[in-house]
């Protein structure tokens, strides 16, 4: 009799130790998930939310045309969003690297980052979707007269 119980304690311990290990892993992953996903936003959306607790954000829309300036630095860029149809823009600070020849006025970007209390976003991840296929055949056709904008010595320097 003694010999049964000692061998339904140990299964019961055994059982238990996989169902608390099983727990445990669960709970570490379902953490770490909820660290790296991104909840995204319309930019009227992000303009129109309150809390601000440094939740990473993903926010997209339409680059307003000449609003992208770069700091003497060269790495700081201010620029702003809307969506398709909206008037409100979405002030955006960007510190690093930026392809330059992507910012154009068909350039579709989506952002990730978190809204401070004075509206602007601040955005740590930059991803600016390919504007060719937006170009239209006769912009295809003068594209070695185009300049862009906000970067009128570009392609002198590439000479």
């Amino acid at each position: 009799m003694t010999q049964t119980s000692i061998l339904l304690n140990r299964k019961f311990k055994i059982i238990l130790s996989f169902v608390v290990v099983g727990i445990v892993i669960f709970y570490f992953g379902f953490v770490l998930l909820s660290n790296y996903t991104v909840k995204y936003l319309s930019v009227e959306e992000t303009l129109n939310i309150e809390s601000i607790n440094n939740e990473v954000l993903g926010v997209s829309g339409k680059l307003v045309e000449n609003s992208y300036h770069k700091d003497p630095d060269g790495l700081t860029a201010y620029f702003s969003i809307v969506d398709e149809g909206n008037t409100r823009e979405l002030r955006v600070k960007y510190k690093g690297e930026i392809g330059q020849v992507f910012f154009n006025k068909h350039s579709e970007i989506i952002l990730q980052g978190h809204k401070k209390e004075d509206g602007i976003f601040i955005a740590s991840n930059i991803t600016v979707k390919c504007p060719s296929k937006y170009i239209t055949e006769q912009e295809k056709a003068g594209k070695d007269q185009i300049t862009p904008p906000y970067q009128k010595d570009y392609l002198k320097n590439k000479i």
